[in-house]
């Protein structure tokens, strides 16, 4: 379900983004994904668009905004990552309302942006591939979204284990705290730690599907329930 209280803004690198997918690129997908997190209220692509001509349909049919940042230097070198980062704080101040900002490109030259995002308070997403994206930028985020799992790249190596020891550090820290084990919280606090985890990498349609597996597999005292109530699902530990 939407979240219809927050709204988001997403800024394409395009150049960037793009070598991330290849020809199979598709924007569809992306924005699918963006929306179980809110209402995209800006969605803008930087890039050389005579270069990228080819994909100005899809773009604009999907409601994006297209700034045209022709390559000026012999190097085909544009200015797409200095024009995306100062609109995207200039939309700080211009609009308070959006507290969710996704940058799609995995340049390690965004890390000021993220950083500076995040000190006003912003909760910064970006996307890219898992194996081109700088792991610098990876894990300077809040969330890291990889395109592999829109179908694209190839295959990406993730330490199971990792994910696992994972999962029981985090049950550690809410028992510890005294915490109500609720499964989204949970996922958050997983991020927080490891902004590159994502279920779907290791083979998961969904967290839960993900948090029943390692209950299994790791034979822990813990069973998911859903409470009728709030519709959420929790950790319940057996007595």
């Amino acid at each position: 379900m939407v979240d219809g209280s927050r709204r988001l803004a997403l800024f394409v690198d395009f150049e960037n983004f793009f070598n991330s997918f290849g020809k199979g690129f598709k924007i569809r997908p992306i924005i699918q994904k963006l929306s179980e997190h809110g209402v995209l209220s800006i969605r803008r692509a930087y890039g050389d668009w005579c270069k990228y001509e080819a994909y100005r349909k899809e773009l604009v049919e999907n409601g994006l905004e297209l700034i045209d940042q022709p390559a000026l230097a012999s190097s085909g070198k544009n200015g797409a990552d200095i024009k995306l980062a100062t609109d995207a704080i200039e939309a700080v101040f211009l609009h308070p309302d959006i507290d969710v900002y996704a940058i799609a490109s995995g340049d390690s030259d965004f890390i000021p942006l993220v950083r500076k995002l995040r000190e006003h308070g912003r909760y910064v997403i970006v996307l890219s591939s898992k194996v081109l994206a700088a792991p610098i930028i990876q894990q300077n985020c809040d969330e890291f979204i990889p395109c592999e799992i829109f179908g694209a790249g190839g295959k990406v190596d993730v330490d199971m284990n990792a994910a696992t020891n994972l999962f029981k550090q985090v049950i550690r820290i809410r028992e510890d705290r005294g915490d109500a084990m609720d499964i989204p919280q949970h996922k958050n606090m997983m991020l927080k730690l490891d902004p590159s985890f994502h279920e779907s990498l290791i083979g998961f349609a969904s967290f839960k599907d993900f948090v029943e597996a390692i209950i299994k597999s790791q034979d822990l005292p813990y069973r998911v329930e859903r409470d009728a109530k709030s519709n959420v699902n929790y950790l319940i530990r057996y007595p």
